[in-house]
């Protein structure tokens, strides 16, 4: 009896861990089936740890510098860090050929998880000459929330310094990048800024 469990739990692991390798992440739709904007995780608040998510093998892997993994000589991150999925900045575009950044205000997430999530608002700069804007949001479910901030004009005048914070941290996280912060604008613009760099309206909602 106790083998037959054995089994069966190692086949649930089995299931469940072929299952997330599965995940495409970078062709899972931008909103998820109940139109809330979608973010996948790569940097949990808090750390200093550079991770990005490889496309080409579908795997988070820790960035590196000069063949030594890269780490942030500075405080950990104000936010969770990640990506919207389905957006690319077009180089074409003066973007950085990358996806759409998504910092997301709120408790430590893990990399690799997909949640949901309300623009409260933009961050546009420039980084080494390049658009490098990111999408500031917080949890849609509560139970990741710290803040429940309802909107661009809510974080504002509420909460002015997290924008000065964030803002600052951005200016000097990285020596090796000249960082330029253009400015903020409200939620509205941040959704205009994920329709302009969607590559697919996927319906793989996450």
């Amino acid at each position: 009896m106790l083998k037959n469990k054995s089994a069966l739990l190692i086949a649930i692991l089995l299931l469940i861990s072929c299952s997330s390798k599965s995940i495409n992440y970078a062709e899972l739709n931008s909103f998820d089936q109940n139109n809330n904007l979608q973010a996948v995780v790569e940097i949990p608040v808090g750390t200093n740890d550079k991770i990005e998510y490889n496309p080409l093998n579908n795997h988070f892997e820790q960035d590196t510098l000069k063949g030594a993994p890269r780490i942030i000589q500075f405080l950990g991150y104000p936010v969770n860090y990640g990506f919207i999925p389905s957006t690319v900045m077009n180089k074409n575009q003066d973007g950085d050929g990358d996806p759409l950044d998504a910092l997301i205000l709120g408790k430590p997430l893990k990399t690799g998880q997909i949640i949901s999530v309300k623009p409260i608002g933009l961050l546009k700069m420039k980084d080494g000459g390049e658009l490098d804007n990111k999408i500031l949001g917080i949890p849609v479910h509560e139970k990741y929330q710290t803040l429940n901030i309802k909107n661009f004009k809510d974080l504002s005048q509420n909460h002015p310094k997290l924008r000065e914070i964030i803002g600052e941290w951005f200016l000097n996280y990285d020596n090796t990048s000249k960082i330029e912060i253009l400015g903020w604008t409200d939620e509205a613009m941040a959704l205009k800024e994920v329709e302009k760099w969607q590559t697919s309206k996927a319906n793989t909602g996450g």
